[in-house]
């Protein structure tokens, strides 16, 4: 009986134990376990981390920055309610390589999960080698010790792949050792799959691979390990920093047997195709405001780029002879440093079979080839797109009488020309005896001239059968196919090359081959057999060297107004982790060459154009940005209908600024975008008009191989067809210029007053002037999900310098042809995100030269790039702002904005990206608003870099912007962001806003940050803050958090930082003196005797 009351007593005390949480383990395993996923929370206080272990939470790893672990929906939320800087994280398990995601079993076995490997694929296929490489998983962000640590044991730290993986290098009889390291979660040997694109068809042909070296390799010996084991030969090389590359002849059957060579990291084919893509303009970006600034007194120097020197990678300048153009060409007088012609390779390397002889393709194979140039050669531009751009960016407008002056006449250029020589009249040496017949009077789209036959660039294969069933005139359009690509993805193949861009404009850039005959292009006269051609051109080759002679020739700018057609589908390229059948296809290693060229040279920027594959695919009226139909975590598989394939690489670099086009305003202009039929109809130097521009030209099927064939179609020249809203939409009627410089678009729009030209009829010509896209300019997003463009300029019907070569042919292609040119005849229109890169690259002078010449940046590698880019993204108009006038608004009954068609939605979206350059706004914020920089080179390693302001003034907004140039990825991972960095803002109250969360429509204002967003950013490397109406005074908190470990080669992760807003200029507070314990004691007694004196005297005073 006893007993049963110790034990009733016991049940008692358990029931009332229970509400305490007391069984909670007990009644865990019968329950449900509620699903965990990774988070982050910043830490700010050392005493936050007990509210994180008290919340409950997996804590896997702490840091000075912040906590990684893993938490419930339920203990998220405590930490929410806690006031605790808490963010969701994606899943962190899966490392994306090579279209797989690789999952650690999580075991003690510490191995991958690595299912359907090919045969003869696997780590037992490996080559023996005195050393090998291992993918490993850390547990969480790599720590500075556990890298120490594994380097002390002789292991080398080589690659970090997204997300907490590295590539180690170590003799095999470590790799027991590492594995047992308890902060390594999975281990396996860097199998020769990961290096191969994702089904990977072998084919009995050679071709021109890149190859992709880990840092430090012996070439020498991997020279002799790629003719031992595939038979190959190595026809040009590049070391870099942290890597090296080789091009690589090689038949396709013995692309796997190089995967197995240990020492080769990646495998890429070449890409098919490489394309080319003031006026009035200048006011738009706001140039009219920063030219007052001066004449006002406001800041002692002009800005006008004096002392900084553009490179422009394009067609050429003018006649290409210097004494020339200074005595004949004003524009460009005293502004030229130097040309170069990478166009005309002279190496004896390997030749390629054409016409019954032999052309070299050095430049275009690889990377071996490098001018930097001591004297002069031939680099005048028989096409004139390169002097167009040229002269936007620099030209003086001396012709016009400084009318059509450009971005930054003050600067200085380095022309490097890219395009092929037309024929001996090219060359300076002799001078040409005439410049009239040069390019033919036909002036057709490059692509269609009877001389241009093959691609210049990439054409390295083989007898002529080869070459026109692999690198054909253009990459064809997928409806263009027969029979058309089957609804499934065949698993096995074929897979096709083409694209899903509807006529895509221009093809080929520039002529095909050059000659040491008279094989003569003019209009009329059929080509004659180039019985030795001379050595022709390349670009892609050339393009890494390029850069590195821009930057010793002094050029801290470099303009590229060209992009590749990158579209062996699912035969190459960067892989979709959710998928083992496609690729990607806009980061290449062109792309991995520039993000490394701008990473190790800090002060160095690329601008790029955006490219001109804007369409509307499904004739919604609004042109299509790259989607994810599928979930498979990427965008614009072409072989998915609807999600659009948009960019081409290398445009969408991380560490460049790539540039869109909006509409430039030229009201009286009478073109539109139209339809086939539609008079009036714009063709932007980019189209055929007419049936007319085509003959001569008959229809022929061509095999393309893999059993398909394409029919040419006289059709496919003519510009795309539009429907609704932009079918009648006026080209170039956009973007009026703002009428003061605290306005963002000319007061007669303000849609605030109620009798403005905003709301009268949409038909009126007064109208004229909304925000406005251009229509053709691609849109984002990357492929891996990144926002691109990152701004937009004016993009049409903008009026440049003609190159002399060029006089007869203002109004045919590359320009607005079939036309009214301009009434001096020393300048064309052209359109395209061509010119708006050069407005963009002028502004970047312009940037440059106020930090150094106003602010006093003159210390390396200041000012940074990453300043650079930020200052300009920081101060770009919003196009898509509450109540600003967009040119598809659709005014209804009471007044009510229609916005469906709005071709911007936010700030920032893929159309826009962060907005249209505005370089006044960007230098000069006007009070009250106040303007901080931090060009921050000494950068964040593990602890948060902490900036804080006191704001007084609400009615200002609060911004931050904060770039970081990362360091190049490895173009078969995925994502391609490696060193990430998180904006924090807290304001008074507690209100945490997180870079990039913007808010949802319809219920949220996309423009503006929302408070307490549980998500953060992990793919940019741009991120922004926009706190439009701040809640309270007082002080605000700026945190930039190293959010991601690994550690940068180079160091810390340098970044730059803006912010503006109602700030107030405080005294520094002098900090409260320490004092000891001791200290703290007697002066306690001592209070407590005076307390007690006072008291006695108070006493006595009442008696």
């Amino acid at each position: 009986m006893r007993g049963i009351k110790k034990f009733i007593v016991c049940i008692v005390v358990l029931l009332f134990l229970i509400p305490f949480g007391f069984v909670d383990k007990i009644g865990g395993s019968i329950a449900t376990a509620e699903q965990m996923f990774y988070v982050r929370v910043d830490i700010t206080d050392p005493n936050q981390v007990q509210l994180v272990e008290d919340s409950g939470m997996n804590i896997i790893e702490k840091y000075s920055a912040y906590v990684y672990g893993k938490a419930t929906a339920t203990q998220f939320e405590t930490l929410l309610n806690n006031k605790l800087m808490a963010v969701r994280l994606p899943n962190s398990d899966p490392v994306y390589i090579a279209g797989k995601a690789l999952y650690p079993k999580n075991d003690d076995s510490k191995e991958f999960l690595l299912s359907d490997i090919p045969e003869g694929l696997g780590a037992k296929d490996l080559y023996e080698s005195p050393v090998k490489y291992y993918l490993i998983k850390f547990k969480a962000p790599a720590k500075n010790e556990w890298i120490q640590e594994i380097r002390l044991k002789g292991v080398e730290v080589l690659e970090y792949f997204h997300e907490n993986a590295y590539v180690l290098r170590m003799e095999p009889k470590m790799a027991g050792e590492i594995s047992t390291i308890p902060y390594i979660s999975a281990m396996t040997e860097f199998l020769p799959y990961f290096k191969l694109p994702p089904k990977f068809v072998v084919k009995n042909e050679s071709t021109m691979v890149f190859t992709l070296h880990w840092k430090g390799v012996n070439l020498d010996k991997l020279r002799f390990d790629i003719e031992k084991y595939t038979e190959g030969k190595v026809v040009g090389e590049s070391v870099c920093e942290d890597f090296s590359s080789f091009v690589v002849w090689v038949n396709m059957m013995n692309i796997p047997n190089l995967a197995k060579i240990p020492d080769i990291e990646y495998i890429e084919l070449m890409p098919d195709k490489f394309e080319g893509k003031v006026d009035i303009a200048k006011q738009i970006i706001g140039m009219n405001w920063v030219d007052q600034e001066y004449t006002s007194a406001n800041i002692p120097v002009r800005l006008d780029g004096s002392g900084e020197i553009v490179a422009v990678f394009d067609s050429g300048l003018d006649t290409g002879y210097l004494p020339d153009i200074n005595a004949n060409n004003p524009d460009f007088a005293g502004r030229v440093i130097m040309g170069v012609n990478y166009g005309n390779c002279s190496n004896s390397y390997s030749y390629c079979y054409y016409g019954g002889g032999y052309t070299q393709r050095v430049c275009c194979q690889g990377f071996t080839w490098r001018r930097l140039a001591t004297t002069w050669t031939d680099w005048c531009d028989v096409w004139g797109h390169g002097t167009h751009v040229a002269g936007i960016i620099a030209g003086t407008g001396a012709r016009s009488g400084g009318q059509y002056r450009g971005v930054a006449p003050g600067a200085r250029l380095l022309i490097q020309r890219i395009t092929g020589t037309w024929n001996l009249y090219d060359y300076n040496n002799p001078r040409p005896t005439s410049t009239s017949i040069y390019p033919p009077p036909a002036e057709l789209p490059a692509k269609a001239h009877p001389c241009i036959a093959r691609p210049v660039l990439w054409d390295t294969g083989g007898p002529d059968a080869v070459n026109e069933g692999v690198y054909r005139d253009h990459v064809p359009y997928k409806y263009e196919l027969s029979p058309l690509p089957p609804e499934e993805i065949p698993p096995l193949g074929p897979y096709p090359s083409f694209h899903d861009v509807p006529n895509v404009a221009g093809e080929v850039y520039g002529p095909a081959f050059g000659t040491a005959g008279d094989f003569r292009p003019e209009a009329g006269l059929p080509p004659r057999t180039p019985a030795y051609p001379y050595p022709a051109a390349g670009a892609a080759g050339a393009v890494n060297w390029a850069m590195n002679d821009a930057y010793e020739h002094g050029a801290r700018i470099m303009n590229n107004s060209w992009w590749w057609y990158y579209l062996r589908t699912r035969q190459g390229y960067s892989p979709d982790p959710g998928s083992d059948t496609f690729s990607t296809y806009d980061y290449n290693m062109i792309s991995k060459f520039v993000d490394n060229m701008q990473y190790y040279h800090q002060d160095f920027i690329t601008v790029w154009a955006a490219g001109d594959n804007g369409r509307d695919r499904d004739s919604n009226e609004v042109t299509d940005i790259a989607k994810d139909l599928n979930h498979d975590l990427t965008t614009g598989d072409p072989w998915i209908t609807g999600e659009n394939q948009t960019f081409f690489a290398p445009a969408p670099v991380k560490n460049g600024i790539t540039v869109g086009a909006c509409e430039n305003y030229r009201p009286t202009i009478n073109l539109v975008y139209g339809k086939k039929g539609d008079a009036n109809r714009a063709n932007f130097g980019l189209f055929f008009r007419d049936p007319d521009s085509v003959s001569g030209f008959p229809l022929q099927t061509v095999n393309i191989g893999q059993g398909y064939t394409i029919t040419e179609k006289p059709e496919y020249f003519y510009a795309p067809n539009w429907e609704g809203v932009i079918r009648n939409d006026e080209i170039a009627d956009g973007n009026a210029p703002p009428d003061s410089p605290e306005r963002e678009f000319h007061s007669r729009f303000d849609i605030t007053n109620p009798d403005s030209d905003y709301w009268k009829n949409q038909t009126e010509d007064e109208t004229d002037g909304k925000f406005a896209m251009w229509a053709l300019s691609t849109r984002g997003p990357t492929s891996d999900g990144r926002i691109k463009p990152d701004l937009v300029a004016p993009g049409t019907m903008i009026i440049g310098p003609l190159s002399r070569y060029v006089t007869n042919s203002r109004n045919r292609f590359p320009f607005e042809h079939q036309y009214t040119a301009p009434s001096n005849s020393n300048y064309a229109y052209m359109s395209g995100t061509s010119t708006s890169a050069a407005f963009v690259s002028g502004a970047s002078a312009i940037v440059r030269q106020y930090y150094r010449q106003i602010e006093g940046l003159t210390v390396f590698p200041t000012p940074t790039a990453a300043l650079v880019k930020a200052t300009l993204i920081h101060g770009a108009t919003n196009m898509a702002e509450t109540d600003y006038p967009n040119q598809y608004d659709i005014i209804e009954e009471n007044r009510y904005i229609n916005e469906t068609y709005n071709d911007v939605t936010a700030r920032p979206d893929f159309n826009q990206g962060w907005g249209r350059l505005n370089v006044y706004k960007s230098l000069f914020p006007k009070a009250p608003k106040v303007q901080k920089y931090d060009d921050n080179t000494t950068g964040v390693d593990t602890d948060v870099a902490t900036y804080k302001v006191y704001v007084d003034n609400l009615d200002v907004p609060f911004e931050a912007t904060l770039v970081w140039t990362d360091e190049s990825a490895n173009p078969n991972s995925w994502p391609v962001l490696k060193h990430n960095l998180d904006l924090v803002v807290v304001d008074p109250a507690g209100l945490i806003y997180r870079g990039n969360q913007f808010g949802t429509p319809p219920s949220q204002d996309p423009n503006v940050s929302v408070p307490m967003a549980t998500t953060t950013d992990t793919i940019n490397n741009v991120e922004r803050v926009v706190i439009r109406a701040p809640k309270m005074k007082g002080e605000y908190t700026i945190n930039v958090v190293p959010s991601s470990l690994p550690k940068a080669p180079g160091g810390p992760v340098k970044y730059a930082l803006i912010y503006s807003g109602g700030f107030t200029e405080r005294p520094e507070e002098l900090p409260i003196p320490s004092v000891s314990k001791i200290g703290l004691g007697i002066l306690g007694i001592a209070l407590l005797f005076f307390g007690i004196l006072e008291l006695r005297k108070a006493r006595k005073a009442v008696a």
